[in-house]
C-alpha cells in the first residue's frame, strides 16, 4: 500500500484576503476537485465519519526567496498545497483528475490555472524497512496542533452518574505535544490506512510508560485559536512551535526506536492530532540522534 502527496502551485496576481484560516480553504479545493469526478464520493466523504483518507497543508506564498504559510492574508506570489491521499482508490481518482486535461482551483470566486503538479508516491513498507533506531528529534509543529483526548471514565456514584447522563461522554481536546496522544493518533492513521502492521499495542505501552519523552521547547511554544468562519462558533485552539524529544535511556527499544523513526517520517505527509484535513497539524521531523548499530 502506498499513500500518494500532490502538490499544486499557481499564480496569484492580486491580493486576496479569506475570512478564517487557509487552510479550510484547501479543503474546499480538495472537495471541489473530487466533486468534479464523483459527486456522490464526494459528499459521502464530506458527510461520513471516521478517518479521513486524506489531509491538506494551507496555502504557502512563495516570493522567490522564501515560503510562508498563510493564514488569511494571500499576497501576489506564486502559491501552492499539497494534497496527502491515503487510499489507493482515491489517490488513482485525483490522478484522473489531474491528467484528463487543463486545471484550474477557485478561491473567493476567482479561478487560477494550475500551472505546476508535483507528484510522490511512499510505500509504507520502505518507511518502516529505511527507519533508524531514533534517540532524539525535534519537531517543527508548523501550523495549529491539537490532540482529542478520550471521553474519561466515570466513577459509579450518583453524582457522577448525573453527570454522565447530562453530559453526555465529555471529549478533551489538547494543545499540547504529548508523546502519548501524538503516537496514539499516528499508529490510528497508520493502521486504517497501511497494510504493513507492527505490533501497536506493544508499541503503544512502551510510549505511554515513558519511551518516548518530551524533553523541552527551548524557542517556547504559542497558541492560537482559528474560527472555520467569522460567522460561527466552531473553533479550535492549536499549539505552535519546536519541541525536543528523546527517547530515555531505561526504557530505550531499538525496535520500537525504528517505528518511532517511521511514523514521524509518516507524520511529515499525514499531518497529526485533529482538523488534518484543513491543514491542521503540518510537522517537520529533524533526527538529531540515532543509535549505533
Amino acid at each position: 500500500m502506498t499513500l500518494t502527496s500532490l502538490w499544486l502551485r499557481f499564480p496569484v496576481e492580486r491580493p486576496l484576503v479569506f475570512q478564517s484560516f487557509s487552510g479550510f480553504a484547501s479543503r474546499g479545493i480538495f472537495f471541489e476537485m473530487l466533486k468534479s469526478y464523483d459527486e456522490e464520493w464526494a459528499h459521502l466523504l464530506h458527510s461520513g465519519g471516521g478517518i479521513a483518507p486524506y489531509s491538506t497543508t494551507p496555502i504557502i506564498a512563495h516570493d522567490g526567496r522564501r515560503s510562508q504559510i498563510v493564514y488569511r492574508h494571500l499576497p501576489a506570489c506564486l502559491a501552492s498545497l499539497r494534497i496527502c491521499l491515503l487510499e489507493h482508490e482515491l489517490s488513482k481518482a485525483f490522478l484522473d483528475i489531474l491528467l484528463s486535461g487543463d486545471h484550474s482551483i477557485r478561491l473567493l470566486e476567482h479561478e487560477f490555472p494550475l500551472t505546476g503538479i508535483s507528484v510522490q508516491v511512499l510505500d509504507f513498507q520502505e518507511l518502516l524497512a529505511e527507519a533508524k533506531p531514533v534517540r532524539k528529534f525535534v519537531l517543527k509543529f508548523k501550523t495549529p496542533c491539537f490532540f482529542r483526548r478520550p471521553p474519561v471514565s466515570y466513577l459509579l456514584c450518583p453524582r457522577t452518574i448525573w453527570a454522565k447522563r447530562r453530559l453526555g461522554e465529555i471529549k478533551r481536546f489538547v494543545p499540547l505535544p504529548d508523546p502519548t496522544l501524538m503516537f496514539k493518533n499516528l499508529v490510528r492513521l497508520w493502521r486504517a490506512f497501511s497494510n504493513k502492521p507492527f505490533c501497536y499495542e506493544s508499541f503503544l505501552e512502551w510510549v505511554e510508560l515513558g519511551g518516548v519523552a518530551l524533553s523541552g521547547f527551548p524557542s517556547g511554544l504559542k497558541t492560537v485559536r482559528l474560527y472555520e468562519r467569522p460567522d460561527s462558533n466552531k473553533w479550535a485552539v492549536g499549539f505552535m512551535g519546536m519541541a525536543n524529544f528523546v527517547l530515555p535511556d531505561d526504557t530505550f527499544h531499538r525496535r520500537y526506536a525504528r517505528i518511532v523513526d517511521a511514523l514521524l517520517r509518516f507524520a511529515e505527509f499525514s499531518n497529526v492530532g485533529g482538523n488534518r484535513t484543513a491543514g491542521f497539524g503540518m510537522v517537520e521531523y529533524k533526527p538529531t540522534e540515532y543509535a549505533e548499530f
